[in-house]
């Protein structure tokens, strides 16, 4: 008995003086307080100026990550996360502007409806007389439709600056809605697939399946 006792008084002695209690302190992250505008994905630029300090490991700021937010297209929310050495999850979220810059460029458009299919090449680029979401669909029937990009994960909802299109030899006006899908293909974000449908008010509604490539 005299052996074991003496590694318990001296483990106990240890625990006393090290404070053998177990961590279940989440660190801390800090974000700075000014407003964020990245490119799509940039999770670089996400975290420039983000820290986490834990209060047993010190900083962690290396072990930090974005977790959500970085594939939102427009004004979103980041969610950053840091786990600690005892298994401690920290979480916080922070505003942001996500701009489609890394979607712009040349695209050869597939139309189709029940009728058949038709392609042309179009241009997807940027609307310098709005904001840094909004984008320029050119050769869209032939004109530059203007778009604006809002949805979160991989599905983008483009609402038209106009909230209609009119008809010139009718005179109908119409109520289009049309979203777009996007992904990494080949290493790029590139916009693949989408719909296009118009609601109109006289005549019969037209809906339309688009493939980008």
């Amino acid at each position: 008995m005299k052996k074991l006792f003496v590694p318990i008084v001296a483990l106990a002695t240890m625990c006393l003086f090290t404070n053998c209690q177990k961590d279940e302190t989440a660190p801390e992250i800090t974000i700075p307080g000014d407003a964020l505008t990245i490119d799509l994905g940039d999770a670089t630029a996400a975290l420039k100026g983000v820290t986490a300090k834990d209060d047993k490991d010190g900083d962690v700021t290396s072990s930090l990550k974005v977790t959500a937010g970085l594939d939102y297209v427009g004004v979103g929310t980041l969610t950053y996360s840091v786990e600690d050495k005892a298994g401690n999850v920290a979480t916080k979220t922070r505003p942001v502007t996500i701009k489609p810059d890394k979607l712009f460029g040349q695209y050869v458009l597939t139309q189709t409806d029940t009728s058949g299919s038709s392609s042309y090449p179009v241009i997807v680029d940027k609307d310098p007389d709005v904001s840094t979401v909004n984008v320029l669909v050119t050769n869209i029937y032939n004109n530059t439709t203007k778009w604006i990009f809002a949805g979160d994960g991989k599905t983008m909802e483009l609402k038209p600056i106009k909230t209609y299109m009119l008809d010139e030899g009718t005179g109908d006006a119409g109520t289009v809605t049309t979203s777009l899908k996007y992904a990494i293909i080949d290493g790029k974000y590139r916009i693949f697939s989408g719909t296009y449908s118009i609601d109109w008010e006289q005549s019969l509604d037209e809906s339309y399946t688009l493939t980008f490539k």
